[in-house]
């Protein structure tokens, strides 16, 4: 088995796990489109990752700390695009969807931090 087959069978079954996952819905018209197939998990949940993964580089590469309050602020874009879509005051766009998704995830990332900051220096 060469390596390109590898790496197809390792993104088959990361399809199917992220397809299963009961975090996301994984509605088609609310995912995004590549080479005419679905991604597997929605473009908000798809900005959370991408947005946490990001950060979480560049805050340990750089060694950033922000206030957890700042998490909070990054969370409100999320909030209210969502609130208004369920509420069907509002429909949101995919790529709205993501940027308030990938805000998201940079707050949850910041509040991650500083909650295991707390825990380390306060506790241990």
């Amino acid at each position: 088995m060469n390596l390109r087959s590898q790496m197809i069978n390792v993104l088959k079954s990361m399809n199917i796990w992220l397809r299963q996952s009961p975090f996301c819905h994984s509605i088609p018209e609310r995912c995004f489109i590549y080479n005419n197939r679905y991604f597997p998990i929605c473009a908000r949940c798809t900005g959370i990752l991408v947005g946490g993964i990001v950060s979480l580089l560049i805050f340990n590469i750089f060694n950033i700390y922000m206030s957890y309050q700042m998490s909070f602020i990054l969370a409100i874009p999320m909030v209210i695009d969502g609130g208004l879509q369920y509420l069907n005051y509002a429909s949101s766009t995919n790529n709205r969807r993501f940027v308030s998704g990938c805000l998201f995830g940079v707050g949850a990332i910041i509040f991650s931090r500083n909650v295991a900051h707390f825990i380390l220096y306060k506790f241990i």
